[in-house]
């Protein structure tokens, strides 16, 4: 061992430059490898922590074929599922109310968050109290139990058994005062559920106890070795559309409502079409990133393969001399194996420095909600270590099969100098890998520009939508943006654009012929407020419109209502004169409606859709929030302003601004990191293969010393020899060209088929990606062939 030990330690003396490229590289590869691992490792662990999660089930259902699955369920849903089926062993209620006001020591806090559920809730999950008593909860009233970060915010101590806090919400509930009777230990980092205050839901059961038509809480369900959830969903069905039929007085069969059972691990990351506000993972954008992390831990072994194999191939002499002279194949697999090992403990060492440093990067420039890297978790560490020993092993005897293929020795020797490098065909694959990932970052940035670049068919980036409370006076906030001089015009009225839009059943009178539309309810200044074109007929008559009020009221179900639709739904309906055309609309009761006019297609939902057939109509004198346009530029002087004025009046009435930066970032999410991950991805495997080329140019370099000298003693020119020395270079970056180009056109091509609307995909991404990759091996390997071109022949034979 020491003998080998001596002999790796000559060699990283005789090959200094290969060897600090060779750890340098790996260590990056690697530590990027590491934190891709730990961060999906981490997405898949959500909710496990959970001693019963195999058997916990959340109920979501569908109604109409909605393109989202609803969370929300009835109150008294619970009891009647457990009563039909009794392998249902609890369940628990779970209804996360916002909008609170809440005042602490004199202090207010505004829209916050009071989490409501039963005392089931505690047994299903494994939500522990740091001090108080759980039962207090459910036996005195107004009483509550606070998390630690929540009662720090509130009180800057966790001791706060016996403090109160006073609740208000506004338009809904009077002012109460909750007694503190428990604190809360800390969430895992992987819980999903996090709530901050914890109430009784009793009370508020008790209030709903006979309502099937009106959807609050969630619901969890422990149903203990549940062999079929898909069955056991389609039998809460049946159970509920009995129950609503018999209630509704209905005797044809009603399935239009579907439950699904989703698993609690899967409350995480398989939760993007349901209609909750918890924290929610991206189950595609995880298995890309596994996919990622596997290609670059290929490129970074392969990399590490071939300086490896460029160190070994400079000492292949010497190793066949001693084949020669008896040693065994053993004895070099364990000298290859053990070299390349050492290796790899040096880079554990350097790589142990840089995850802290990475670490902090990450957490400073992402939102990850979780702690990566622990120094002090020594399962981790050891892991780590056993994984890079695992690499440096099969390293060491992938040398030695590339490196004795031949079994007679002196073969071996003879053909030393005239085989070709085993390391072009990683080299290639090196660049083909970073060609494909170049090209999808370049495609992946004109789609997102081309959706920037769209004309939605209204003007989404001047306007601002002002949420509201419940009791706020809409019509006093509408007079004071009249005012504003930037304003140009306002609206009440739902936000137009919408992530997940649900269509409604429209029965158009003249034929009978059902239609699938958005509704939409605005005023006789929504199309003006967001600039949508009226392309015949007049607009909704602003007289008709009944008073602008501050709380809740139903639908306007006995007035025909004034209706704009547009041209999508003119071309579903078949229509050929709309105009005057009576419609049925089911929403929420059923509205009449007449269309007064046609309006142009908008495109209000993300480009994975087509346009919609849409409707815009004013179906009843209450609206949630408030439209404003304002001029170019001047959005955020609107923002301070309105901000003033709530200032003013104590700032208890207005939610939030929603803008169009922040939903386009919603939107396209998904995409926007996809991008981001293959541009940083692109740019470690730029760098590794930057260092790996390096390490390949340095090495052949050398080995062709001699020749060189020979070469320009014969007159050969310094451009000559830089030909000769880069045009291997080039030969490898075309058939990575050859090669890449295809899988890139396929994988992307694949991709954009998930949009309606999409950019094209040129020839010119693909030329440019090659030029890229042509280019970095060019510049990587000309410098040293510059030097070795212009070294005095005389220094490489003078010993000849």
């Amino acid at each position: 061992m020491i003998r080998f030990l001596a002999l790796y330690l000559r060699n990283i003396r005789n090959n200094p430059r290969l060897f600090l490229i060779n750890i340098l590289s790996f260590s990056i590869g690697i530590v990027a490898v590491l934190f891709i691992t730990l961060f999906v490792a981490k997405e898949f662990s959500a909710d496990r922590f959970h001693s019963k999660h195999k058997d916990i089930y959340r109920l979501l259902h569908n109604v109409q074929d909605a393109p989202v699955r609803y969370s929300q369920t009835e109150y008294p849903l619970g009891k009647l599922l457990q009563n039909n089926h009794p392998e249902i062993e609890e369940y628990a209620r779970f209804n996360d109310l916002e909008g609170y006001n809440l005042t602490v020591d004199n202090k207010e806090y505004t829209d916050q968050k009071i989490s409501f559920t039963d005392r089931s809730f505690f047994s299903i999950f494994d939500f522990k109290l740091q001090t108080g008593d759980l039962n207090s909860l459910f036996k005195q009233p107004n009483t509550i139990i606070i998390d630690q970060p929540t009662a720090k915010q509130y009180f800057n101590t966790i001791d706060v058994i016996g403090k109160t806090i006073t609740s208000e919400y506004p338009g809904v509930e009077e002012k109460k005062e909750y007694t503190i009777v428990g604190v809360l230990e800390n969430y895992p980092e992987e819980s999903t559920l996090q709530p901050h205050l914890i109430a009784d839901i009793k009370k508020m059961a008790e209030e709903y106890e006979d309502q099937y038509f009106s959807s609050f809480p969630q619901l969890f369900l422990y149903i203990p070795n549940c062999i079929d959830p898909q069955k056991m969903a389609q039998d809460f069905s049946a159970t509920y559309n009995r129950k609503y039929n018999e209630l509704t007085g209905r005797s044809e069969p009603d399935d239009r409502n579907r439950y699904y059972l989703q698993k609690l691990t899967d409350l995480y990351l398989k939760s993007s079409d349901v209609t909750d506000k918890l924290p929610k993972g991206d189950y595609v954008l995880v298995w890309v990133l596994t996919g990622i992390g596997f290609v670059l831990l290929l490129v970074t072994f392969m990399n590490y393969l071939i300086l490896n194999l460029g160190i070994s191939l400079k000492n292949q002499k010497q190793n066949q001399i001693r084949t020669i002279l008896g040693s065994s194949s053993g004895w070099l697999k364990m000298k290859y194996a053990s070299e390349s090992v050492f290796y790899s403990l040096i880079t554990f060492i350097v790589a142990l420095f840089l995850l802290p440093v990475v670490h902090q990067l990450v957490a400073n420039f992402s939102n990850y909600r979780y702690t990566l890297f622990s120094s002090s978790d020594p399962k981790l560490i050891v892991l780590f270590l056993l994984f890079l020993i695992a690499m440096g092993v099969l390293s060491g005897y992938l040398q030695y099969v590339l490196l004795f293929q031949r079994k007679n020795p002196n073969a071996q020797l003879a053909s030393f100098k005239t085989r070709k490098p085993h390391f072009r065909y990683l080299i290639e694959f090196q660049l083909l890998i970073f060609i494909v990932i170049v090209s999808s970052v370049i495609v992946i940035n004109r789609q997102m520009n081309f959706i920037r670049n769209q004309d939605l068919g209204f003007d989404l980036k001047n306007t601002v939508t002002v949420t509201l409370n419940n009791d706020f006076d809409r019509q006093r906030f509408m007079e004071e943006c009249s005012n504003y001089p930037m304003v140009k015009n306002v609206s009440l009225g739902h936000t137009l654009f919408n992530n997940t839009p649900y269509l409604h059943e429209v029965t158009v009178e003249k034929s009978r012929e059902v239609v699938k539309a958005q509704c939409i309810w605005g005023d006789n200044n929504y199309i003006s407020t967001y600039n949508i074109k009226l392309l015949s007929g007049k607009n909704i008559d602003g007289a008709k419109l009944p008073p602008v009020a501050s709380a809740y009221s139903y639908p306007r179900d006995n007035d025909v209502l004034d209706i704009l639709v547009n041209e999508e739904f003119v071309k579903k309906s078949g229509l050929k004169d709309p105009l005057g055309t009576m419609i049925s609309i089911n929403h929420n009761g059923t509205n009449k409606g007449r269309i007064t006019g046609i309006i142009g297609d908008v495109k209000n939902t993300p480009f994975y859709n087509s346009v919609t057939p849409l409707i815009i109509g004013y179906g009843m004198n209450y609206m949630p929030s408030i439209v404003v346009s304002v001029n170019e530029g001047q959005v955020d002087e609107f923002n301070k302003m309105a901000d003033n004025f709530f200032i003013k009046i104590g700032k208890k009435s207005y939610l939030g601004y929603q803008t169009f930066n922040f939903d386009f970032e919603a939107w396209y999410h998904k995409e926007q990191v996809l991008m981001q991950l293959l541009t940083l991805l692109s740019m470690i495997i730029l760098a590794i293969l930057f260092l790996g080329l390096l390490g390949i140019s340095l090495f052949l370099s050398e080995n062709k010393t001699k020749e060189i000298g020979i070469r320009k003693i014969n007159g050969a020119r310094a451009s000559e020899i830089l030909s000769m020395l880069n045009i291997d270079f080039v030969k490898w970056v075309a058939i990575a060209f050859i090669i890449a180009t295809p899988i890139a056109w396929y994988a992307m091509h694949k991709w954009l088929e998930s949009f309606a609307y999409k950019t094209e995909l040129s020839w010119w991404i693909f030329a440019l990606a090659g030029l890229m990759a042509l280019g970095i091996a060019l510049l990587t390997v000309s410098w040293q062939s510059w030097r070795t071109a212009r070294r005095n022949p005389v220094e490489a034979l003078r010993y000849e």
